[in-house]
């Protein structure tokens, strides 16, 4: 009976602000609680690859002479999606490394047995945009 008494006497005011330091009290509790966040990215490539085929004819002295050189250039353009969790942290933290970024990107990868030699070079872009759901 006394507790009743207690919220009785103090003024609505007072009572108020007590509710709301409470609930806001629980509320930064519950937000702050570690667990595993999901991160969604979208990974966005766009540039040209650029293939070169070349065929040499190897002559003493000489040495490689090329028969056949010719390459084309093909744009590219690819939209992945992909999910990384990230365990065990709190909503601010999962925040700060939740982060969307470019980055460029320049590959080249060479193929050869001779006589023949396939080159294919990657230059572009990166675009990764990400979100904590």
């Amino acid at each position: 009976m006394n507790h009743y008494l207690f919220l009785i006497t103090i003024n609505s005011s007072v009572f108020m602000k007590l509710l709301l330091t409470i609930l806001l009290s629980a509320s930064l509790a519950f937000i702050s609680c570690k667990k595993d966040r999901v991160c969604s990215c979208t990974l966005t490539k766009t540039g040209t690859t650029t293939t070169t085929a070349a065929l040499t004819f190897s002559v003493p002295i000489v040495g490689n002479v090329p028969i056949v050189d010719t390459s084309f250039v093909t744009p590219v353009s690819e939209v992945q999606t992909y999910d990384k969790t990230i365990m065990d942290v709190n909503k601010r933290t999962a925040r700060q490394n939740c982060v969307s970024y470019k980055e460029p990107y320049n590959e080249t990868t060479v193929n050869a047995a001779p006589p023949l030699q396939l080159t294919t070079k990657s230059v572009g872009e990166n675009v990764y945009k990400c979100e904590l759901k």
